[in-house]
This record gives C-alpha cells, structure tokens and sequence, in this order.
C-alpha cells in the first residue's frame, strides 16, 4: 500500500482503493520509520509537462494527468484514514511536513486537513532532530 500510494497511475491509485476496503486497518500501518501510506501519498513528486512553448503546464481536469491521480489518491487517503493525517513518524513529521516539498496543492490540503484534525497544533515548527529524508529518494526513485 505504501509503495502504490506514491504512484501516480490509475492503475495504483485502484490498488490504494481496494486494499483500503478490503483491509481498512492497512491504512494505519506504519513502515519501519513509522510512516503510514498518506506519509508516502503527501510526498509523490510531481511530474513537470510544459506546452511547446516551454512553460509549465497544469490542466485540473485532466483525469489522466498523473499528478492529478497523485493528488487523488492523498484525498482518498485522508478521507479513508482522516486520523493519519496526526500521525506522527520516527521523525516526529506529520504527513503535511512533506506535502509542503511536493507542491503547494497537496501542501495546502494537507495543512487544511491538519487544522481540521487539530487547530491548536503549531503546524509551522519543524520537528527538532534529524530527519531522514528516505523518504524523498523512495518518492523520487517511483517518479521514472
């Protein structure tokens, strides 16, 4: 479920949707550094498609786009498992600590939902001690 929750394809994003109905309590497990599947979903990397003319290029209603799937896939997530979005890793990162490094799209949901979960959290502190960033090299490694 991690691992598909990163991907940005139909196909992965109907896996995120099975394994969550079939086997809800999968949503709250975490992986060895205690990072649920919306941790991994909150960091997908955005894919860059730019128009001939070379500028960045972002079409909301193309249902085909991957980081559109990408961004639908974190909605489910939270919707399906709205606790994770507190859960904490071995990192002390919530999962909007890394939607704020993939795009301000799925930073800004997650942050929402975070206030929602918990509005006297401060969200704005970077958790102290040292954050292993594997996270990012798993992310960026399944956006080839």
């Amino acid at each position: 479920l991690h691992y598909a929750a990163v991907s940005r394809s139909h196909e992965a994003f109907d896996i995120v949707k099975r394994i969550a109905e079939l086997a809800p309590q999968s949503l709250d497990h975490a992986d060895a550094r205690g990072r649920l599947p919306l941790h991994y979903a909150a960091l997908s990397p955005l894919l860059p498609r730019s128009n001939p003319d070379g500028y960045m290029v972002v079409d909301d209603d193309d249902d085909d786009d991957p980081n559109e799937i990408a961004l639908r896939t974190l909605r489910y997530l939270i919707r399906a498992y709205p606790p994770g979005v507190m859960r904490k890793d071995d990192d002390l990162c919530v999962p909007w600590h890394y939607a704020q490094f993939a795009d301000s799209r799925r930073g800004e949901l997650l942050l929402d939902s975070t206030i929602e979960a918990d509005p006297g959290l401060d969200h704005y502190l970077v958790p102290d001690g040292e954050v292993r960033w594997d996270i990012v090299q798993i992310c960026h490694m399944n956006s080839y």
